[in-house]
């Protein structure tokens, strides 16, 4: 389908562009991250708050929550997906196997 507004063309896809969900199938949206408003690191300006004598103009690291991405796909179907199968690290399994009973659950 096209559609003309104004002097140039705008296209509108019927197909989804993806990625897709592995789950589900549908598209993923993104997400920008709140913690660094998508950008993906904190620079000199944020991080002087934190502690003025160690960050120099330039420095920047990156954020924390996101991982440096500045975001994260997400399914907006997630409500609605099984739910995924707890997986134990290798000595939560073992003493799962020899005792017959999980960790307390303080320390899952």
């Amino acid at each position: 389908m096209t559609y003309r507004i104004g002097p140039d063309l705008i296209e509108i896809y019927d197909e989804p562009q993806g990625p897709f969900c592995p789950v589900c199938g549908n598209e993923l949206d993104w997400e920008d991250c709140d913690a660094c408003g998508g950008e993906g690191e904190f620079d000199w300006e944020t991080l002087q708050f934190d502690d003025p004598l160690w960050y120099q103009p330039g420095d920047t690291e990156p954020c924390g929550p996101c991982h440096g991405a500045g975001g994260w796909w997400w399914c907006p179907d997630a409500a609605n997906h099984p739910p995924a199968p707890r997986v134990l690290p290798p000595q939560e399994a073992a003493n799962e196997e020899e005792y017959g009973q999980a960790p307390h659950p303080r320390y899952r």
